[in-house]
Formats: structure tokens, C-alpha cells, sequence
């Protein structure tokens, strides 16, 4: 999954598998889905949206005209060698990743047509890039073969200049001054000084609950989205150490994450598009050092649910549920922890309750079946 944003015309783009949604977000706590009419040939793992141009990675390089939010028009196609995983963009080039072929920089000065003007092999399976801030480098993370460095200033002739082996592998990277933060499948953000691009350096290495999938960089904060433990948010004013100022457990599996302003998207694995404002507080778990969650019966359910939330308190509490699209349907009460709802008005299918505990999301997937 992925996700982008047109801040400017209030607009996110979601990628699941096989397509894009295009949600009209003026409403932060009620998404619009605007358009599904976007088709890929495969599971969307990337997207770059700039003017009215969104590029999408998924089996190969896509680009649609979203002048029309509404009814977006596919412009052009590029087949890749074998999955393209990661994008970046710049001007007319586009920077693409291919899971078992490297880098290549296509030329989309004419859409319709978009060629390819150079690329360079790359050890491991290459999956996210970013690019220097003057676009003469490209930052690559390459799963086991680490994070890489190609000189792109030649366009037609990438030239790799360094790379760091990370004890991990490395599945995104973003990038601010001379700083690449990397989302490390080992439980970890690492964060590289590439003033000299031929050799990183590490600055700080900071352990994380679960597995990383995904990293955006925003200012002195960095956003990790953090696979089943959601999203982490770290102050990193000083990179070689990393503060944690906020925490949020998603729905379900947190997979990537953008962020504008005080306005968090992440896409959330069956779940769909969440929005947060942010940053959020941390969050502060039990002394089990495990959140208690929602405990439905039955589910599946049909005509009504009962819900317990462990540890609650005597007061109310909001429970929150979204279909599998991620739009919002109803918001319940719990009465000390415990509630039981009426379902007869939803129809069947997936559904995701949420509420808030220790000052931390905790959902549980509800089944509706008739």
C-alpha cells in the first residue's frame, strides 16, 4: 500500500492492490472517495504526486492527469524488467526502482511516452529511493544489501558512489540536508550523515517495537510507519538522538505514511486511509507493558456485538467503527469498557473498531455476516 497527498486541493491518493483511490480530504474526519476508476497492473507500492501528475509504482511506472480528481485520465505507462517498487521525482525525470534490476531515470517530458535515458544494476532488491535535494543523488534502500548512493547527475550514466550495510535490511529511506533516515526491518530507524556521499556514516541507531516499513521525513520530525505497532513520530533536532514525542497503534497493519502540516495519512493495511492530527502524544502503556484490547463475541456477528475494552475505567468512552475502506460509519459509547451494538444497519463485510486506551489507539477487526 501507499499513500500521497495534494495538500492544495485537499486531496490524498490511496494505493491498495490493483488500483488508486482518490479521496477528497477538505473534511479530514470524513474522507470523500472522489475516484477508484485508477488500475494497476499489480499492488501500488509507491506514488509521487506533483502539478497534476500522479506517478504510481505497481508491476511497472504509471502517470494519470488528476486535473479532474474526480475522473482521472492515465497519460502514459513503462513496463519495468521485473516489479517497480519506488519512486521519486524531479522536474521531468522520474526515478524508478525495480525489486531485481536497480535504478533507472525515465524521461517524462512527454507523458505518453516516457523513455528510459539511464539506469545502473544494484546488488539486493531494491525498493524505496529519495534524491538529494539538487537531484544529483539518489538514495536507495536495498533491502539486504543495504542503503546505496548513486551519482544521477549524468542521467544517462549513474555512477554508484557509496553504500552502508545496515545489520538489517533496509526497506525505505527519506532524506533532509544531509541526513538519510532509514526504515530497517530489524526493529530500528537509522539515521546516516551523507555530507560525503561516498561514505555514510552512521549517527544514531534507535531500536523499534515490530518492523519498519516505512519512513517521511518533516522537518526536524520523522514519521515511521511501523507495521502492526502502527506509527512512531521522533524529534530529531538532534539526530544522534532521537526523541520519541508520539505514538499511535492503527487499526491494523500501518504500511505507509505523508504527512502536511498537522495532518497525518498513513495507509493502513485493510484498514484504508486513516488521517491523524499529529503530532500525538506518547504513549504511555501499562505496566504489563502490553495494551489490553477490544474483546468482541461474537465475531463474526450478525445482528448485534458485544465489546470489552480491558482496563477501562468507570467513565464513557467513544468507540469509534470504520469499513474496510476506512470511512467512517458510527461512533458508539462504552460504559465502563463495555457496550453492546446493534449491526443491523451495516451490511456484511469487514469492519474496524477503535477507541483509545493509555492514550493509545486499540482496534480490533469486526466480520458482519448474514
Amino acid at each position: 500500500m501507499a499513500v500521497a497527498c495534494d495538500p492544495a486541493r485537499n486531496l490524498v491518493f490511496l494505493g491498495a492492490g490493483g488500483g488508486v483511490y482518490v479521496l477528497n480530504v477538505a473534511d479530514p474526519t470524513e474522507p470523500a472517495l472522489l475516484s477508484e476508476g485508477i488500475r494497476t497492473a499489480g499492488r501500488v507500492k509507491d506514488m509521487v504526486h506533483t502539478g497534476n501528475r500522479l506517478y504510481s509504482a505497481s508491476g511497472g511506472l504509471y502517470i494519470h492527469n488528476t486535473e479532474s480528481p474526480g475522473n482521472p485520465v492515465q497519460l502514459g505507462e513503462l513496463s519495468s524488467p521485473r516489479d517497480a517498487s519506488g519512486l521519486a521525482v524531479a522536474g521531468n525525470r522520474v526515478y524508478v526502482t525495480d525489486t531485481r534490476f536497480g535504478l533507472r531515470v525515465v524521461d517524462v517530458s512527454d507523458p505518453a511516452r516516457p523513455e528510459e535515458v539511464g539506469s545502473i544494476q544494484l546488488p539486493g532488491s531494491t525498493l524505496g529511493v529519495a534524491l538529494s535535494a539538487d537531484a544529483n543523488h539518489a538514495f536507495i534502500a536495498s533491502d539486504t544489501a543495504g542503503f546505496r548512493v548513486v551519482d544521477v547527475s549524468d542521467p544517462a550514466d549513474p555512477v554508484e558512489l557509496g553504500y552502508y550495510l545496515a545489520p538489517g535490511s533496509v526497506r525505505e529511506v527519506s532524506g533532509r540536508d544531509n541526513l538519510a533516515f532509514l526504515a530497517c526491518d530489524d526493529s530500528a530507524l537509522v539515521i546516516l550523515d551523507i555530507s560525503d556521499p561516498a561514505s555514510p556514516v552512521v549517527v544514531s541507531r534507535t531500536m523499534i517495537p515490530d518492523t519498519p516499513l516505512g519512513v517521511h521525513a518533516d522537518g526536524h520530525l520523522v514519521y515511521v510507519a511501523n507495521h502492526r505497532d502502527g506509527f512512531r513520530v521522533f524529534d530529531c533536532t538532534d539526530p544522534a538522538g532521537p526523541e520519541l514525542v508520539g505514538h499511535y497503534d492503527t487499526p491494523w497493519q500501518c504500511y505507509d505514511i505523508r504527512v502536511h502540516g498537522s495532518l497525518i495519512y498513513i495507509a493502513d493495511w485493510g484498514c484504508g486511509l486513516q488521517v491523524y492530527e499529529g503530532p500525538v502524544g506518547i504513549a504511555e502503556e501499562p505496566e504489563s507493558g502490553r495494551l489490553r484490547g477490544l474483546d468482541l463475541y461474537p465475531n463474526p456477528a450478525a445482528g448485534r456485538v458485544a465489546v470489552r475494552l480491558g482496563s477501562a475505567g468507570p467513565g464513557a468512552q467513544a468507540l469509534l467503527l470504520y469499513d474496510a475502506s476506512g470511512r467512517y460509519r458510527a461512533r458508539w459509547t462504552l460504559t465502563g469498557g463495555r457496550g453492546e451494538f446493534d449491526l443491523r444497519a451495516l451490511g456484511a463485510g469487514v469492519y474496524y473498531l477503535r477507541t483509545e486506551q493509555h492514550d493509545t489507539a486499540v482496534g480490533a477487526r469486526l466480520v458482519i455476516a448474514r
